[in-house]
């Protein structure tokens, strides 16, 4: 459900959806143009760059949390029975997120590292499962480091299968991409952890202005997942008795 859910929210379903009763109510071209608009909108490189900009979180220096802490990595999803990797992998996002996450492990050798993340599908082998392999395998960090939460299938289940884990109170500093990051800040202190953040950085501009209002594949994946984060935060803080303390996140 949660992803028949995500497809029908997201372009290019949603604008299908959007304009599908229009046509059946005889509204032919009216429909076809506001659709190619809409289309044509969510691909642009200038709209990823304005909603990655209203929801991500802003560049800044980055802080480490007071002695002790430990270094969480949230799942970004699967590559599903990749032959490169004989059988599941992690996603390129994931590997993104993997890659920083190991550099951060390296300037900080006595801290544990978390890898969090379950079978969101049924799969047989956990998203942190296959976070940890990579760890181990393609950036050399020694399996005495690692520790995983195989369980979670979504943000607030991170959250709060780590806060188990780890304890209440416990400080954690969290690798996540920009647009994630918000909300997941937001989950794990909901939960009793004291989080800092470590993001990816967002969706960048092209280097050629005239490049902004051409259609670009990369622009269409950050606006849906801008427009997605969107509606997270939207359904959490409604759920939220304090929307002021999320606003502030």
């Amino acid at each position: 459900m949660h992803a028949i859910l995500k497809a029908c929210l997201l372009p290019p379903l949603a604008l299908l959806l959007l304009v599908l009763p229009w046509l059946c109510l005889g509204g032919g071209r009216r429909a076809l143009a506001l659709a190619l608009a809409l289309s044509y909108v969510s691909s642009l490189p200038l709209t990823a760059v304005l909603l990655t900009r209203l929801l991500a979180t802003a560049d800044a220096p980055l802080r480490l949390p007071p002695s002790p802490w430990s270094l969480v990595v949230l799942g970004g999803g699967r590559l599903t029975a990749a032959r490169e990797y004989g059988g599941d992998g992690p996603s390129a996002a994931t590997l993104q997120r993997l890659r920083y996450a190991a550099a951060l492990a390296r300037s900080a050798p006595a801290v544990p590292v978390w890898l969090s993340g379950g079978r969101v599908y049924g799969e047989d082998l956990a998203e942190a499962t296959l976070m940890q392999r990579s760890l181990q395998r393609d950036f050399a960090l020694p399996l005495a480091r690692l520790h995983s939460e195989d369980v979670s299938r979504n943000t607030a289940e991170n959250a709060a299968q780590l806060a188990a884990h780890l304890g209440r109170g416990a400080r954690v500093l969290v690798v996540t991409d920009a647009l994630h990051m918000p909300r997941a800040l937001h989950e794990l202190r909901c939960a009793g952890l004291q989080a800092w953040p470590a993001p990816l950085a967002g969706y960048r501009p092209p280097p050629f202005l005239p490049l902004l209002f051409l259609p670009q594949a990369q622009a269409t994946a950050s606006v849906d997942h801008a427009i997605w984060e969107g509606v997270g935060r939207l359904v959490r803080w409604r759920c939220f008795s304090s929307p002021a303390a999320y606003a502030n996140l």
